[in-house]
């Protein structure tokens, strides 16, 4: 077990472990939906008022189809702004955000990636195409790339190879490989 925490990401094994408890969950007929408690005590109100106007109308309605009730309005009011925000952000690069789920694709950050990193710099030869751009974070990208704290190299979305430490001076702390966007594993760089 040493030895697996080791070569994965603190972010990962919490994604492992959540997605395990989620299928024993959904085996058993439960759903947990987590959030901030401000978040949760808005939405129990929510759902206790959508119920009582339901009940009110004589259609008594379960906790679950008063949550289908308030995602359906959602998506009904915010479907347009999904749509235009989509189409602003252009399918390239959304298909190159979606490849991480929204995050930074720097192993172990979980910050939503603001920016994207062409693998082999346009200056030195690199293209347009997805494989050549990644999903970072602002401050992996600006401060990490390109303040030398942090390099990659191969195909994003196929695998890449992190180093991160002192790049530019070559005293790298620790190298990652991602394989496709979320398998992550630890490089020994004692060799």
């Amino acid at each position: 077990m040493r030895a697996e925490a080791a070569e994965t990401t603190c972010q990962q094994t919490t994604a492992e472990a959540r997605d395990e408890e989620n299928r024993q969950n959904r085996k058993r007929g439960v759903r947990r939906i987590s959030g901030p408690a401000d978040a949760a005590a808005t939405i129990r109100l929510a759902i206790d008022g959508i119920r009582a106007l339901f009940r009110a109308e004589g259609t008594p309605l379960d906790e679950g189809e008063a949550l289908a009730v308030m995602a359906d309005h959602f998506v009904e009011v915010w479907a347009p702004e999904v749509v235009r925000i989509r189409e602003k952000i252009g399918p390239s690069r959304l298909r190159v955000l979606e490849r991480t789920g929204g995050l930074c694709a720097v192993p172990g950050c979980s910050n939503p990636a603001e920016h994207e990193h062409h693998v082999r710099f346009r200056s030195r030869g690199g293209g347009e195409e997805d494989r050549n751009r990644s999903a970072l974070c602002d401050r992996h990208h600006l401060a990490g790339i390109h303040g030398g704290w942090v390099s990659v190299e191969g195909v994003a979305g196929e695998c890449l190879v992190w180093e991160l430490g002192i790049v530019d001076g070559r005293e790298v702390g620790e190298a990652w490989i991602t394989e496709g966007d979320d398998d992550v594993k630890r490089v020994d760089t004692a060799g």
